[in-house]
């Protein structure tokens, strides 16, 4: 057995370390197959992590490193509570350069960006928050006014009605409720119109009076050309809603069959006559014609000029020669082509006169015969 000199100093034994362990997503440096007592190793992580431990460490006498270091992934928190609305995507913790997009519920609306993105410095962009959506004072209208029901402020699904005081010079046109609606905005309003009628029915032949504007109550006046004639209300008038009553038409003037004379006839003879259409009288059986102007006018109002007692007459003077007789004869001496007024002639009967029968006859005032079938002869 060996003996230690006394005082010698003792001689410590010491161990070379292995590399060290490897971390998840960082590294270390230097790089070497064994590392002598007292060296160091530095380690690091790779972008996008932490490292959370010590950076270095030292190779221990007993071959041995001390407690490894780990890299921790950078993540951006939930971001703060948000309000009336919700996010997506909704998640404990997010990458940097995630983006979260922002949704507000009914009701309310987004003040601020729509969306937020988790920075490099694990904070987040500008967050919005949601708030209650109000609508601002409705639309006044010309003319009209509305009925504040309910009271200010608006919230959305709140209505107003709107009225145009004076329905008797105004309509309402368009929605007579407006609703506040999701986006602060209101609906479509309506419009005050002042009644007015459009122009007047045009009539063929005819005019009207006056000229537009035609508001309610208004009426225009037609007349017709000198050839037509008015049927209907010459006067029409714009009623409440914005419509004309009933307009009247022109006419065309025409005149009947002219009147007729005694013992005459008229030419030419038509079914009807325009405006200053004419007919000629004349007598028949050559009676002359006495009296008014023998011709007859249609007048633009649809009548004649001549009628009654201003129409021209036919006087006879003379009457034609009179009806033969059967089995009879008028006597030469009473045979001529014409016979005065009132003139008697007397027939022969070759069997006899028929008893209560008288064989004359006489010439009337009308230039007529009396008998003008004279049966007064007996037969065989």
């Amino acid at each position: 057995m060996s003996i230690k000199p006394s005082g010698a100093a003792e001689v410590l034994h010491t161990v070379d370390c292995p590399p060290p362990p490897t971390v998840k997503d960082g590294d270390y440096l230097p790089k070497r197959a064994t590392y002598k007592t007292k060296k160091f190793v530095k380690y690091s992580c790779s972008d996008g992590f932490t490292l959370y431990g010590r950076k270095r460490l030292r190779c221990k006498g007993n071959g041995q490193w001390p407690a490894t270091p780990v890299c921790v992934e950078n993540l951006c928190p939930a971001p703060p509570t948000f309000t009336g609305g919700t996010f997506s995507p909704v998640s404990a913790s997010y990458s940097p350069g995630t983006i979260i997009s922002f949704l507000c519920n009914p009701g309310f609306h987004l003040v601020g960006p729509a969306g937020s993105t988790c920075q490099d410095n694990l904070s987040w962009t500008e967050i919005p928050c949601c708030v209650e959506t109000e609508c601002g004072d409705p639309p006044t209208i010309a003319d009209g006014t509305f009925l504040l029901t309910p009271s200010p402020p608006y919230t959305p699904n709140d209505i107003i009605f709107y009225i145009c005081p004076d329905p008797t010079t105004h309509r309402l046109e368009g929605p007579v409720v407006m609703t506040c609606q999701e986006d602060g905005t209101w609906s479509a309003n309506p419009l005050c119109v002042l009644i007015e009628c459009g122009d007047p029915p045009t009539v063929a032949d005819g005019t009207f009076t006056p000229s537009p504007p035609y508001t309610r109550n208004e009426m225009v006046t037609y007349t017709c050309s000198s050839t037509h004639t008015l049927e209907g209300p010459a006067t029409i008038t714009c009623q409440d809603d914005g419509t004309w009553t009933a307009n009247p038409v022109c006419v065309l003037i025409v005149c009947g069959p002219p009147p007729s004379i005694p013992l005459g006839t008229f030419s030419s003879i038509q079914d009807s006559y325009s405006p200053l259409d004419s007919v000629t009288y004349e007598c028949c059986n050559g009676i002359t014609i006495t009296g008014a102007p023998t011709t007859n006018i249609c007048g633009i109002d649809g009548t004649w000029t001549l009628t009654g007692a201003s129409l021209p007459s036919c006087t006879p003077t003379v009457c034609p020669p009179p009806p033969s007789v059967v089995q009879g004869v008028i006597p030469s001496s009473d045979q001529k082509l014409t016979y005065s007024i009132n003139e008697v002639i007397s027939y022969e009967c070759n069997f006899g006169t028929k008893s209560g029968n008288s064989a004359t006859n006489t010439s009337g005032a009308d230039g007529l015969w009396t008998n003008t079938f004279p049966d007064v002869c007996l037969e065989m």
